[in-house]
């Protein structure tokens, strides 16, 4: 799922853990 973009990837986990309760 590593396309070479940390920061892409780190945003969309941090969105990912956010939208959770």
């Amino acid at each position: 799922m590593a396309s070479g973009n940390s920061d892409k990837s780190a945003s969309l986990r941090f969105a990912d853990f956010g939208s959770l309760p």
